[in-house]
């Protein structure tokens, strides 16, 4: 069952030199319980799409069309205040660089209790009980940490005390922009470690934006691939990173660096990423794809079933997956 289902949403900027599309005609669906991830290059368009899940767009965002349902509601069309409740309590999320979304000023265990008080009255003894649980789930001291101020906190520790947070009002879906970003390799794996067990023994629906890609294939139950604003290639992470249909989703997996092995085998995708503003006609990967011809040029092409839970918008997908296995 699905807890979150995104329905052709379309989401335009206005920016100086036009309109950029940033969320172009995207369905996505999220399985209750599973943990998901929407992988792709930065801009395009990752963070737009969890920004219009909680209707919070920057003064000159727009979503066009579409709709949002949580739980079959479509929270689009609820009233603000209904829409704010749903925030935290029921869908809450850690955006990137969200160890700098704590108040410098305020020490831990007061911005425990703003957090629940803004949509729930608890007893503080009840609240400081509950973010103590959840501040050892993460690995945290609680003691040593709801008595600090924020920078008094590594790096780490912050982004581990907003999940803990996050997680306060026990809400069903947990979003998470690029939890990674500015932590140290080391930290970053101390992170995707935690989720996995937050994800494990809560049963908590997860949905987690990235341009990691190693990180996507420790955690991920299913993926979605976007590229330039639209979903080139859903499926699970077997399926994706072991029999990718699409090209764009190959160049990402022979990109990954690794730290054994032949780096000089590693081949970055030619090429850019296309502006939004004015994007390629047809199939928006072509300019960079080894695949291309005069029909991906033409025609865009439409998401496809290659087999159960795996589909991809690839005019030559046939040949992309017979000729991948045909390497192997």
């Amino acid at each position: 069952m699905e807890i979150l289902n995104i329905e052709d949403l379309v989401v335009d900027y206005e920016v100086q030199e036009g309109i950029l599309r940033s969320v172009n005609h995207v369905f996505l669906k999220v399985r209750k319980g599973e943990f998901m991830a929407i992988i792709g290059e930065s801009g395009c368009g990752k963070t737009t799409i969890v920004q219009a899940i909680f209707n919070v767009m920057p003064s000159n965002g727009y979503i066009r069309q579409g709709r949002i349902l949580f739980n079959g509601t479509d929270i689009l069309s609820l009233d603000p205040e209904s829409q704010r409740r749903i925030r935290w309590e029921k869908i809450a999320a850690v955006f990137q660089a969200a160890q700098s979304s704590l108040n410098p000023v305020l020490k831990i265990k007061d911005q425990v209790i703003d957090t629940v008080l803004d949509h729930r009255q608890m007893p503080r003894v009840e609240i400081f009980e509950r973010a103590g649980k959840l501040l050892k789930v993460v690995g945290l001291e609680p003691d040593r940490v709801m008595n600090s101020y924020p920078h008094e906190l590594s790096g780490g520790m912050r982004q581990r005390v907003v999940i803990a947070m996050a997680l306060l009002l026990d809400p069903e879906l947990l979003i998470l922009d690029e939890p990674t970003t500015a932590l140290d390799l080391i930290t970053q794996a101390q992170l995707i470690e935690t989720l996995q067990h937050l994800h494990e023994d809560l049963s908590i629906t997860m949905l987690m934006v990235t341009h990691d890609v190693s990180n996507v294939a420790k955690v991920a139950d299913r993926v979605a691939v976007m590229y330039a604003a639209q979903i080139v290639e859903v499926g699970s992470v077997e399926s994706i990173f072991y029999n990718p249909c699409h090209p764009y989703t190959i160049g990402l997996i022979n990109a990954i660096p690794s730290v054994v092995g032949d780096l000089s085998a590693k081949k970055p995708i030619p090429g850019t990423p296309p502006s939004l503003i004015n994007p390629p006609v047809g199939c928006r990967f072509h300019p960079r794809c080894p695949y291309a011809s005069r029909l991906c040029r033409e025609k865009a092409p439409e998401l496809i079933d290659m087999e159960p839970d795996h589909i991809v918008a690839c005019h030559h997908r046939l040949d992309v997956k017979r000729l991948q296995h045909e390497v192997i």
